[in-house]
């Protein structure tokens, strides 16, 4: 039987503080996620990254800086490789093989306030297989939830529309915050 692919992403604004309650909700569902990506992780180096168990971190990167950082853990079971983007943004990135076609995860954060639409497809033409791209992009727009839209959400909107990306978001909010 092939594996069931599942992912989960998670701007978690600091993964230290939160993995054990996250440890938690792993343990208690049923089916967990193969691969799960955070954004905003706050660490710098790899020992900074704590073990979820049954997981293994792939890749992480950091600005240098406690602040920003994205982290890809993947479960033990499967076989994947990193991948380095030329990028303006902060990334993380795998390639896998599911049911016998290779994929790419892309993991993004972007906490620039003037995003241009060249660099989301300088970004984009570098891959060239299967993907699923997640992030932290803050990029406002009305698709996605945000009540306005913004220069750099616009910026990125016409970017997934010239690139034919499907958006996988039912139009509620991105982020979870009793004060947004």
């Amino acid at each position: 039987m092939a594996l069931q692919l599942s992912l989960a992403h998670w701007n978690c604004l600091g993964i230290r503080s939160y993995i054990p309650e996250f440890i938690w909700h792993l343990n208690n569902i049923k089916d967990t996620p193969n691969i799960l990506c955070f954004q905003e992780t706050f660490c710098i180096f790899e020992k900074d990254y704590l073990e979820i168990p049954g997981y293994t971190l792939a890749t992480f990167s950091s600005r240098g800086v406690n602040r920003g950082g994205t982290a890809i853990y993947v479960k033990k079971y499967i076989n994947y490789s990193t991948v380095d983007f030329q990028s303006t943004f902060e990334t993380s990135a795998i390639y896998f093989i599911h049911n016998s076609k290779k994929f790419l995860i892309l993991n993004l954060y972007d906490p620039k306030l003037d995003t241009k639409y060249e660099d989301y497809d300088a970004l984009l033409s570098q891959i060239t297989t299967e993907n699923i791209l997640c992030g932290d992009f803050n990029a406002h727009h009305t698709l996605w939830g945000k009540r306005i839209d913004t220069y750099k959400g616009r910026e990125l909107f016409k970017c997934i529309q010239d690139n034919n990306i499907c958006l996988l978001n039912e139009g509620s909010g991105t982020r979870l915050n009793p004060i947004n």
